[in-house]
């Protein structure tokens, strides 16, 4: 049996976060950072852009050398998957028949892709994006394939298209809801968005649902409600899963992911959580947000709480938990962003889109370059940039403190107006 003071439980950005501001308060106590995954700890988001694209190697999407962990007094344990946690005990048993006891432990196992539970979805050429090794394997099938087709259009797979698409494949996205980013994009965006997409040879086949894979020895056909399209090469992109099944099962609280308090601590004192997996208490309602495309309503956070699925979120909430379980009191209050590349579009959200009452425009959407902004009761709430990131810092500012803008709204929609103005100082 291995002992630790701080031990956390997924090798993700979260846990990262928490494993270096624990150490930055802390350089005596043992720091425990404990994976499933075989690879080091790496960044999720350039899987899908820069390095399905060829642009970053290997090395170059780790979070930090192999070494970093060791020089830093962190124990890093890969490939060692998490089975039970005992609560009263403070003991996490592992698959592999190990045991860790802990002093504090914090829960930041994320979440696994969403299978879709149909036939053939095991067959060689179907692959999923959520670890560098999937990412490794979708670069080497890519390769050769001649007919690739992603499933779902919500962030990641619409990034995988376009990262496929410049690589010169003609890709086809199979997409079960009526437009891309479904529940974050008005129709019209979507629709500018996704001619963009078809100018470069993206095709679009929406209100349809895949409903098998097929092929001899590996993929030949996506069957699906419209049809079968031909495929040597299929990436599904259809939300993730969250892992919420170690704390359930140690009896922790659970509602559409581990709810915590505002110091990102469990109903177990000793136990907190971070991340993709964290249900977390936010003021601005009930509702979770993600690159997840249809979400049952029974994985919704209770009332007042919600989980986000974003690279931001997971570093802010990381760095939280690592302080407070290191015996700090911090609270995490913090505005969410997040951004993708498209082409030559990137798009900027920070806020929560969902739940506004009013939406402003700001720019030009023919010319490729607007904002639109979320407000709900005269406060912002929410806006989404797309290639005017140079509004993202006042606009997170006009959202953190909750400025009313009800008498501006004039000159929110004049692009050439200086939103810093309408700050707090």
């Amino acid at each position: 049996m291995e002992r630790t003071d701080f031990l956390i439980v997924g090798g993700g950005l979260a846990g990262v976060s928490a494993a270096e501001a624990i150490r930055s308060l802390s350089a005596r106590r043992i720091v425990t950072l404990l994976s499933a995954e075989v690879d080091p700890p790496h960044d999720r988001p350039p899987l899908s852009k820069e390095f399905l694209r060829g642009e970053r190697t290997r090395d170059q999407v780790l979070l930090h050398p192999i070494d970093f962990y060791a020089a830093s007094g962190i124990c890093l344990l890969l490939g060692r998957p998490a089975l039970s946690l005992n609560l009263a005990d403070r003991e996490l048993l592992l698959a592999d028949g190990d045991s860790i006891r802990y002093r504090r432990l914090l829960l930041a196992t994320g979440g696994r892709p969403r299978k879709l539970n149909v036939p053939g979805e095991a067959l060689a050429g179907v692959c999923e994006l959520r670890t560098l090794a999937e990412a490794e394997r979708i670069v080497a099938a890519a390769a050769t394939a001649s007919c690739p087709v992603v499933v779902g259009a919500g962030f990641l797979g619409m990034e995988v298209a376009a990262s496929l698409a410049t690589r010169g494949l003609p890709v086809t996205v199979v997409n079960m809801d009526a437009q891309i980013w479904p529940g974050s994009l008005p129709p019209a965006v979507a629709a500018l968005v996704q001619r963009d997409c078809e100018a470069r040879g993206v095709r679009f086949l929406h209100d349809t649902r895949v409903t098998a894979f097929d092929g001899k020895d590996r993929l030949e056909v996506v069957c699906t409600s419209g049809g079968d399209v031909a495929a040597d090469l299929a990436v599904v992109g259809a939300g993730i899963q969250l892992n919420t099944e170690l704390a359930a099962t140690a009896g922790l609280a659970v509602d559409g992911g581990i709810v915590v308090d505002g110091q990102l601590r469990t109903s177990s004192p000793n136990v907190f959580a971070a991340g993709d997996v964290a249900s977390f208490p936010d003021p601005s309602g009930p509702t979770a947000t993600g690159d997840s495309t249809t979400r049952p309503a029974s994985a919704l956070p209770l009332a007042g709480h919600r989980h986000v699925e974003h690279w931001d979120n997971a570093i802010a909430q990381g760095r939280v938990a690592g302080l407070n379980m290191a015996g700090q009191h911090v609270r995490f209050e913090h505005v969410p962003y997040f951004w993708s590349d498209l082409f030559n579009l990137t798009i900027n959200v920070v806020g929560f889109l969902d739940g506004a009452d009013e939406t402003l425009l700001r720019g030009s959407p023919e010319e490729r370059r607007f904002t639109l902004l979320a407000l709900r009761d005269g406060a912002l709430r929410g806006a989404l940039m797309v290639n005017r990131a140079r509004d993202r810092r006042p606009l997170t500012e006009l959202i953190r403190h909750r400025v009313t803008l009800a008498e501006h709204r004039d000159k929110l929609v004049d692009p050439t107006f200086e939103l810093k103005t309408l700050a707090p100082r």
